[in-house]
């Protein structure tokens, strides 16, 4: 989704590159042993996605707590994962989950301030 906004997109850019090396581990062209470092990176990543969101929705007096809740929801989730042992299951659900969140949180929440500051006065 093309927020106009060109650093969260490049963010999201990242995150889908993430989901990508999950689906590579899932359909084996990947070894289950990268599945830690994957995980380490949404985490991490997510964890600077989600900071530069929020500053960037409070620049714009953007307030919505189901969208605070959903990042904390994220970060708890993907350390979660991390905390676990490596295994295809893991990797499996990792992967629904980042699905579930580049197809809902993305194009449903994220699109809330989006509209917001697309129509804040010029």
């Amino acid at each position: 989704m093309d927020s106009g906004i060109k650093d969260i997109d490049k963010q999201h850019q990242i995150i889908i590159t993430i989901f990508n090396d999950l689906t590579d581990i899932t359909d084996g062209k990947k070894p289950l042993k990268t599945l830690n470092l994957i995980l380490e990176s949404m985490t991490r990543y997510g964890q600077y996605h989600i900071e530069t969101e929020e500053t960037f929705m409070k620049s714009i007096g953007f307030v919505d707590e189901e969208h605070l809740y959903e990042h904390e929801r994220f970060i708890e989730k993907t350390i979660e994962f991390e905390n676990q042992d490596m295994s295809m299951e893991l990797a499996e659900a990792a992967h629904d989950f980042l699905y579930g969140w580049l197809t809902q949180h993305i194009t449903c929440i994220d699109k809330r301030y989006m509209d917001f500051y697309k129509n804040l006065p010029a």
